[in-house]
């Protein structure tokens, strides 16, 4: 498995995009849980997208997402697509900062 992320300031039609990208990914795989897509928002409008796929071979996909390490996750964030149980197991729920 890999993670990928990319940062967003003021443009949801791109992270709409992605998200049907990864919804049709998804759906055509089976929904299999080793795929999450979760976003760490840090205001109104600014976000990061974090992707964690089954294999390398997917992220041409996902235009202008990099490599990131599972060191740098957030510790919260908001489950967009993926099982809730796996999500669960990796973050709590919200944003970084709230208590």
């Amino acid at each position: 498995m890999i993670w990928i992320k990319r940062h967003f300031e003021g443009r949801p039609w791109t992270e709409s995009a992605i998200f049907n990208t990864f919804e049709t990914l998804f759906m055509a795989s089976g929904g299999p849980k080793a795929m999450l897509l979760i976003e760490l928002e840090h205001a109104p409008l600014v976000s990061t997208l974090w992707i964690r796929l089954p294999n390398a071979a997917l992220q041409s996909a996902f235009d202008g997402f990099e490599l990131a390490d599972q060191a740098q996750l957030p510790q919260k964030a908001i489950l967009l697509i993926g099982h809730n149980d796996e999500f669960e197991t990796l973050f709590r729920y919200g944003r970084e900062g709230d208590t």
